[in-house]
């Protein structure tokens, strides 16, 4: 679901969550797809619904996420890296789909050097408009925005 939730606010087009996605609620085995709004909060994924607001106040803090240009910066065993820009305002996203822990480097496209995960704050440092990434678990991502 978080990988659903980080593209869908970083890619291009006006990201679409559908009722209860926000709260970790699934269709599963439903032939009509999704049941009624589970409004019981004992039952929804509050650790869903945290990330849910913070991508969705990243996009609204980045102009890049909503206007910006995209720019495909690698694509190599199932992950997938991509940046967006917009004047100053840069994000670089990387998306480990895979089953096992990734490690390895992309271009940034850009020669800031400081790029920060806006979800845990780690700062990382890019040499000659290279970034190294020595471990991304597997079904995650990472949003990095320019550290100043």
């Amino acid at each position: 679901m978080r990988i659903a939730l980080t593209l869908q606010m970083t890619l291009p087009g006006a990201p679409m969550i559908y009722y209860g996605d926000e709260v970790g609620m699934l269709g599963e085995t439903d032939p009509d797809c999704r049941s009624c709004m589970l409004w019981d909060e004992t039952l929804w994924n509050h650790q869903i619904l945290q990330f849910t607001r913070a991508i969705i106040h990243l996009r609204h803090e980045h102009p890049a996420l909503r206007n910006g240009s995209l720019t495909q910066l690698a694509f190599f065993n199932g992950v997938y890296a991509y940046k967006q820009q917009l004047a100053d305002d840069e994000v670089i996203v990387i998306v480990n789909p895979r089953e096992s822990i990734s490690k390895f480097e992309i271009p940034t496209g850009s020669q800031h050097e400081k790029w920060i995960d806006y979800a845990n704050c780690q700062t990382f440092t890019a040499t000659d408009g290279r970034l190294f990434i020595d471990s991304l678990p597997a079904g995650s991502a990472l949003v990095l925005t320019k550290s100043i």
